[in-house]
C-alpha cells in the first residue's frame, strides 16, 4: 500500500492530514454568522454543526485505512486459522492441491495489482479534496466574507469536499475489505478448510 505511504512522508502524516479539522473553524463560522435568528441563519447554523457531526466518519474511515497499512496481518486475526495450520502441518500437499494453491496464488497477485491501481486513483483524490478543504477553511479566508451569502457559500463548499472526502474514504475502506477477504480466501486454499472456518473476528 505504499500509495498511502508515499502521499506524505509516512502514513501518520497521511492520517493527520485528512483528520486535521481545523479546531476553530466552527467557531469563527458561527461567529461571522452571529445569532440564528430567522429561518437562512438557522439553517446555515445546522449546517455547520452537520460539517463536526460528520468528523467522526472521516475519522473512522481515517483510522481504518492507517490500522489496514501499517499492521501487518497475524495469524490470529483470522479465526480459526492457527488450529487449521496445527492440522495442517506436515500434512502432504498432492499434485492437485499445489496446483490449486498455484492458481490462487496467481490470481491473488491480480487481484493486489489491481488494488494497487484503484489506490493509485483514490488516495491522491483523498489528499486533494483535503487540501482543498482546509484551504476553504482557512480563518483567513472565512474573515473575508463580507456577507450571509459569501459565508454560506464557505459552508456549503466546505460541506461538498466533506461529501466528497467521506465519499472517497469509504471506497479506500471498501478497496482494502475486498483484498482482506480474499487473504482468508487464500488463507482456506492452502490449508484445504472451508472458508466458514475463516470468518474474521
Amino acid at each position: 500500500m505504499n500509495e498511502i505511504r508515499n502521499s506524505n512522508s509516512r502514513p501518520k502524516d497521511w492520517v493527520n492530514l485528512m483528520t486535521n479539522h481545523i479546531g476553530n473553524v466552527e467557531f469563527v463560522l458561527k461567529k461571522m454568522l452571529g445569532p440564528a435568528k430567522d429561518d437562512i441563519r438557522k439553517e446555515t447554523n445546522a449546517e455547520i454543526d452537520h460539517l463536526v457531526s460528520e468528523r467522526s466518519l472521516i475519522d473512522k474511515y481515517t483510522n481504518k485505512v492507517y490500522k489496514f497499512v501499517i499492521t501487518e496481518p497475524k495469524i490470529k486475526d483470522i479465526n480459526g486459522f492457527e488450529g487449521a495450520l496445527a492440522q495442517f502441518d506436515g500434512k502432504k500437499i498432492d499434485a492437485k492441491h499445489l496446483k490449486k494453491i498455484g492458481n490462487h496464488l496467481t490470481s491473488m497477485q491480480n487481484t493486489y495489482n489491481q488494488v494497487i491501481n484503484k489506490l493509485t486513483d483514490k488516495v491522491p483524490a483523498a489528499v486533494t479534496i483535503r487540501n482543498e478543504y482546509l484551504r476553504i477553511a482557512a480563518v483567513q479566508n472565512i474573515r473575508q466574507c463580507g456577507s450571509l451569502n459569501s459565508l454560506r457559500y464557505v459552508v456549503s463548499s466546505l460541506l461538498q469536499k466533506q461529501d466528497a472526502l467521506k465519499t472517497v474514504l469509504n471506497e479506500i475502506c471498501t478497496i482494502l475489505n475486498d483484498y482482506d477477504n480474499q487473504r482468508v480466501k487464500l488463507a482456506a486454499t492452502i490449508t484445504d478448510f472451508p472458508i466458514q472456518s475463516f470468518i474474521k473476528n
